[in-house]
């Protein structure tokens, strides 16, 4: 580390003991404020600090830009009591990540979290993520799918690699279907505009009829051929949340891009490879980020007796439909490349399943508690259209 780096981390070290001074005295009222700024931390080094809207109505996660005068920035991640034991669980991994992987997830300078505002400190890194190049720029297609394939060469090389060892027999049940029966039962319980959807045996869609999710995991479960396929042969360490919006990308040389790794939970258990590639999957073959942004058209709907009929679902912006279509494309070769590496023939289609179940958990994440519920009532129509799409592939 060079004189000028180490004189740069000991300020650091001095602004994050001054901005624990400030969030000593932050409520949590004030970080609902989509307005919130807290300014004047110290005159001599920081010349503003903005705040940032909440990440999500539940977790109020904000992440924040510091304007620093020796042009250093930080950032500042923080969590209401429900984001707590999360918040906690990113900051011991990061501070134990192992030494090889330092360079690729970021440093933690700072951190408190045993006050009501827990937070944590790190660098801010000037880079777009995966969803921003898809979604906000203009870059070329072939540039993505080259960042995608040195991104899974990565996770192979350097994650999925170590601490492997045999997955527990009643794997898929725990993992992917119990999750989505607690997940659906919290949101049925937290809103009123799932009552419905969530009893009814069918669900249509136009001129199309999905069995529901309830029913349907019921009958994945039943069925022991398509549970063995689904039971991964190893478990392994995985990211644990790896969305596009996690990947951070530098983009300077875009045929031999660096990854920064965002919120990575790395559960000390493992979890099969394919939960984590199907994270990726969310956004090009799940269309989570599509549905996220409100890029979609849903009709009004109706319930007589145990189905309930949606007019219209359909996603809306067709040139990046079109484009995640391509992603999607690229993506199955290359994973069909790894499948055969690893001598694992089941790892595209658990890869796919897991984009189901994952889709079909997001309800509790996208309530907005206004009556409507627009996007997570769309992403539970998307889960059901996955699982039924997976389901008759398959059995």
């Amino acid at each position: 580390m060079s004189n000028k780096e180490k004189e740069n981390d000991i300020r650091m070290q001095q602004i994050s003991s001054e901005i624990a001074n400030i969030i000593e005295n932050l409520t949590l009222g004030q970080v609902a404020d989509t307005q919130l700024k807290i300014r004047n931390i110290t005159k001599k080094h920081i010349s503003e600090f903005p705040g940032s809207r909440p990440s999500n109505v539940n977790k109020c996660n904000i992440y924040c830009e510091m304007k620093i005068s020796f042009n250093a920035t930080l950032a500042l991640k923080t969590a209401t009591p429900k984001g707590k034991e999360e918040l906690k669980q990113q900051v011991h991994t990061l501070m134990d990540i192992e030494p090889d992987l330092t360079a690729y997830v970021p440093k933690v300078i700072g951190f408190d979290l045993e006050k009501d505002l827990p937070y944590f400190i790190m660098p801010f890194y000037p880079y777009p993520s995966l969803r921003d190049l898809v979604f906000e720029r203009n870059v070329p297609r072939q540039t993505i799918c080259i960042m995608l394939e040195k991104l899974l060469e990565f996770m192979f090389e350097k994650i999925y690699s170590k601490k492997v060892e045999a997955a527990p027999l009643d794997y898929v049940v725990n993992t992917h279907l119990n999750r989505i029966r607690k997940r659906l039962c919290h949101v049925g319980n937290l809103s009123s505009a799932f009552e419905s959807l969530i009893k009814a045996n069918t669900v249509q869609i136009g001129s199309e009829s999905y069995e529901n999710i309830l029913p349907l995991l019921d009958n994945i479960q039943k069925s022991q051929e398509l549970i063995q396929k689904l039971q991964p042969p190893k478990i392994s360490m995985v990211h644990g949340d790896l969305e596009f919006a996690h990947v951070l990308v530098n983009t300077k040389d875009v045929n031999n891009p660096s990854f920064v790794l965002l919120d990575p939970r790395i559960p000390s258990g493992g979890l099969d490879i394919a939960y984590d590639l199907g994270k990726l999957w969310q956004t090009f073959h799940g269309f989570l980020d599509l549905i996220a942004s409100e890029r979609f058209l849903l009709g009004r709907h109706s319930a007589i007796k145990d189905t309930v009929t949606f007019e219209v679902f359909k996603l809306a912006d067709e040139k990046i439909v079109d484009f995640l279509h391509h992603i999607d494309e690229t993506m199955r070769t290359l994973l069909i490349k790894y499948q055969e590496i690893k001598d694992d023939p089941y790892l595209l289609m658990r890869t796919i399943f897991s984009c189901a179940t994952h889709i079909c958990s997001a309800g509790p994440f996208y309530l907005k508690n206004d009556g409507k519920e627009k996007v997570a009532i769309a992403l539970y129509l998307k889960g059901t259209q996955l699982l039924n799409d997976f389901y008759r592939s398959n059995v």
